[in-house]
């Protein structure tokens, strides 16, 4: 088995010809069906200026998507923060969550100092995992609420035989890859 890594970067958004939300919209549709198919899983975090993703899986896997994700041209000044092994993913049921920041949610962006960490360009990574784990937990609703692509995700056979089927968001199975809060 590949061993198991978390990345996470910073980037700037690079106004295009459709607006930011739409920019969003269309990077989270990509992300989940790419990270579906290649068992990622993260958290994505805007602020209508700076980019903060998290993605975790195979090294390998997690690698390949990241030089993708560079040359990107939505987004200029890639800047890697952590890449480090990881006993448990932090995001372990979605392909990709995402979240713009808000009057909504600015009291978790704002406790969990990402106004600092921005205006320094010093990002803690656990700082924005537990800014990412606090966001995924509230479950708000969002402006990107809407977001659901209408692919069907088969789960894991059910006891009496019949499948049911997750979200398109929601990561596949990864081989008994346990959570950090189950670890």
């Amino acid at each position: 088995m590949t061993r198991l890594i978390q990345l996470i970067y910073v980037s700037r958004f690079v106004a295009g010809n459709r607006g930011m939300l739409s920019e969003m919209r269309n990077i989270l549709t990509s992300s989940r069906t790419n990270n579906y198919h290649n068992q990622l899983t993260g958290c994505l975090l805007f602020d209508r200026e700076i980019f903060v993703q998290i993605i975790e899986g195979g090294e390998d896997k997690v690698r390949t998507s990241f030089e993708r994700i560079a040359g990107d041209h939505r987004h200029e000044a890639v800047r890697i923060i952590q890449d480090a092994p990881i006993p448990a993913r932090d995001f372990p049921v979605w392909a990709m969550a995402g979240f713009v920041r808000s009057e909504a949610n600015e009291s978790l962006f704002r406790s969990h100092r990402f106004l600092t960490q921005k205006s320094t360009g010093r990002f803690e990574p656990q700082r924005l995992i537990d800014l990412a784990n606090a966001l995924v937990a509230l479950d708000q609703p969002s402006i990107l609420s809407d977001i659901r692509p209408a692919v069907k995700i088969p789960e894991p056979q059910a006891q009496s035989g019949q499948t049911r089927f997750y979200e398109a968001m929601r990561a596949p199975d990864h081989d008994g890859i346990t959570t950090r809060a189950n670890s």
